[in-house]
C-alpha cells in the first residue's frame, strides 16, 4: 500500500439497471434489481502493490458480466506515480483529482494506490479481497434504498445510446432524485496485456480490465431530468468491446444511488 494523500465517502442509497440491446446500433438499458456495487479502484502501473488490486478488480469483472451483473467495476488510473519512470497510458489527472475528492470527504486526507471505494463508501486496500467481498455482498443485499428526502421513492436511472463515428452518443434519463446529485459518466473497457519497462513494476506482465478510459460528470439540478452528452471513443478501442457505466452520485456525501450499464 503506498500512502500520498485521502478521501472520504459515505452510505449509498442505489437503485440498480442493467443493460440489454436495444434496436441495432443502439444499447438501452432495463431495471433490475434495487441493489447494487459501483466498485471504484484507483491504480497505478508504476505501484508495485497494484497488481494484486487489478487481478482482484479483473475478477469482478468477470463476475459483472456472468452471474452478478449488478457489479459496476471501475479501474481509474492515477498519474502521481509516474515520476519513478514509467508512464501510465490510461493514467489521467482528472482521475488523481477524483480521489483527492474522496480524500477530503471520506478519508481524512488519505490518498494512496491501491485504493478501492464501494458505492461512494469509506475506502479500503483495493487488494484486500475479504474487506472487499464483504462491503460489495453488503451493497448486493441491501433493499433499504428509500432516500432520506422524505421521497418514497427510489431513485432510477435509465441510458440509452449509439456509436456515431469516433462517439457514442448517449440518452439519460433519471427520475425521483433527491438534491445535490451528479450523473457519473464512464467509458470502459479492457487493454491488451502489457510488459511494464521501468519502475516498481519492471518487466512484470499486467493485465487490466474495466479500465476507464473516457469520463463525464453532469450535475443535475431537478429530481427529474434527462437529456444526452457523447463521450469520444479512443483510437485503439476499434474492435473491442467496452461499456458506458452511469451512476448517480450526491456531489456532497459522495453516496451513489443508481446505476445503469450499456455493454456495446
Amino acid at each position: 500500500m503506498r500512502p500520498v494523500i485521502s478521501l472520504m465517502c459515505l452510505l449509498s442509497m442505489p437503485f440498480a439497471i442493467a443493460s440489454e440491446p436495444a434496436n441495432e446500433g443502439s444499447r438501452s438499458s432495463t431495471s433490475a434489481p434495487p441493489s447494487f456495487a459501483v466498485v471504484e479502484l484507483f491504480t497505478s502501473e508504476g505501484c508495485s502493490s497494484c497488481p494484486p488490486a487489478e487481478a482482484y478488480l479483473n475478477e469482478l469483472a468477470r463476475r459483472a458480466q456472468s452471474e452478478e451483473p449488478a457489479i459496476y467495476p471501475l479501474a481509474f488510473h492515477v498519474d502521481y506515480w509516474d515520476y519513478l519512470g514509467w508512464k501510465d497510458p490510461a493514467a489521467r489527472p482528472e482521475h488523481s483529482r477524483r480521489q483527492r475528492l474522496y480524500a477530503r470527504l471520506l478519508e481524512p486526507n488519505r490518498v494512496y494506490t491501491p485504493q478501492m471505494f464501494v458505492n461512494g463508501g469509506s475506502g479500503f486496500v483495493g487488494s484486500d479481497r475479504a474487506t472487499g467481498d464483504l462491503v460489495i455482498e453488503q451493497a448486493l443485499k441491501r433493499t433499504d434504498r428509500t432516500p432520506r428526502s422524505g421521497n418514497a421513492n427510489k431513485p432510477t436511472l435509465s441510458l440509452a445510446g449509439s456509436t456515431i463515428e469516433h462517439s457514442v452518443e448517449i440518452q439519460y434519463r433519471v427520475a425521483h432524485l433527491p438534491k445535490g446529485c451528479v450523473l457519473n459518466l464512464a467509458l470502459v473497457s479492457d487493454v491488451d496485456p502489457r510488459t511494464i519497462g521501468a519502475g516498481e513494476n519492471r518487466g512484470r506482465k499486467l493485465h487490466h480490465a474495466n479500465v476507464v478510459r473516457n469520463f463525464a460528470q453532469i450535475e443535475l439540478d431537478a429530481a427529474s431530468a434527462s437529456g444526452n452528452t457523447a463521450l469520444k471513443l479512443p483510437k485503439d478501442l476499434k474492435g473491442r468491446s467496452s461499456s458506458v457505466i452511469g451512476y448517480i452520485q450526491n456531489a456532497e456525501t459522495l453516496a451513489v444511488v443508481a446505476a445503469a450499464r450499456l455493454t456495446y
